[in-house]
């Protein structure tokens, strides 16, 4: 569930942003996504 909330607000978040700077925070927010996967979190 945190983690649909979070896809949500991101996804609201690239809404506010430009096409190039959706492309940087894409990456660091899926980079932390597959950090949390690899702890289990």
């Amino acid at each position: 569930m945190k983690a649909c909330r979070l896809c949500k607000i991101f996804i609201f978040y690239l809404s506010l942003t430009s096409d190039s700077l959706n492309y940087i925070y894409f990456n660091i927010y899926f980079q932390k996504v597959k950090d949390s996967l690899k702890l289990g979190i």
